[in-house]
Parts: C-alpha cells; sequence; structure tokens
C-alpha cells in the first residue's frame, strides 16, 4: 500500500473514534507539521501604491518642492504622486498627466516654489501658464487693456 493511501485510512480511523478534533489534535496524531510562514520584508504600501499608479501616465514628471514633507504630503495624494523627502524643506515629487498643461495646473495649484527637474517642456508649460496669470490678474474689467483683449 503506498504512504499516501495509508495516511487516508489512518485519517478515516481517528475520524471515525471521535466525533470531534482540532485541527491541531488531528495533525498531531496524524504526524503532519502545520504550515509556517516568515515575515519577510516588503515594500512601504502606500508608496508601493503611489509609485505603480502614477506611472502609467504618458507625462512622467521629476519636480524638486520647497515644502516641508508633511505639507506636501498634505496636498498630494498617494494614487497622484509620490513624495521623497530630501531634506527637512524639500522633496522630490513623482506625478504625472495626460499633458504637460495639466501637470503645470496641479503643480501651480500646490502653492510652493519649485524647480522642475524633468521634463524640459514642462518649465515651457508653467512659464505660459505664469505668463497667462499675470496678464490676467494685472486687467481690471472696462480699462482699455480689458477692451482690447
Amino acid at each position: 500500500m503506498g504512504e499516501t493511501t495509508q495516511r487516508v485510512l489512518r485519517l478515516l480511523d481517528l475520524l471515525q473514534s471521535r466525533s470531534v478534533w482540532t485541527g491541531p489534535e488531528l495533525a498531531d496524531r496524524l504526524g503532519v507539521t502545520t504550515w509556517r510562514f516568515r515575515a519577510r520584508e516588503h515594500p512601504d504600501p502606500v508608496e508601493f501604491v503611489g509609485q505603480s499608479v502614477s506611472s502609467p501616465y504618458p507625462i512622467l514628471a521629476k519636480v524638486r518642492v520647497l515644502a516641508p514633507y508633511d505639507d506636501l504630503t498634505a496636498r498630494v495624494t498617494p494614487t497622484s504622486a509620490h513624495v521623497t523627502r530630501l531634506d527637512a524643506d524639500s522633496c522630490l515629487l513623482e506625478t504625472g498627466a495626460g499633458n504637460v498643461y495639466a501637470l503645470a495646473f496641479h503643480l501651480a495649484w500646490l502653492g510652493f516654489e519649485l524647480e522642475v527637474l524633468d521634463p524640459p517642456e514642462l518649465r515651457t508649460a508653467l512659464g505660459e501658464l505664469g505668463a497667462r496669470m499675470t496678464r490676467a490678474a494685472g486687467r481690471v474689467p472696462g480699462s482699455a487693456e480689458d477692451a482690447a483683449t
């Protein structure tokens, strides 16, 4: 008789001899060990999800933001950006969007001083957005400048 068949017969014999067995009791009687899992290192779940979710965007940006980590992370979600503390007063922000203008708007909305590391096109988009907003802020409704546009 094979080893597996003998183990099955032993199990059936045990089950018939008593109506209720706990798992550990059965394991002990059958001479089997229980599964043991070793804890292993894993990435921080929030960080992992943040990186995974922001990466599908066609335009990815790396920006140095002049803000403390806690202040910046209060304004971005782990699904929209990955934030790495550089020092007490600055962070690396990695984020993405469908186009550079959406990224420029998002960065302007954060309200912090920043330095665009990549992509270069984002600098151009921020310059255009800044110039447009500066013109809009300087216009007075009903003025000659306002009427000219």
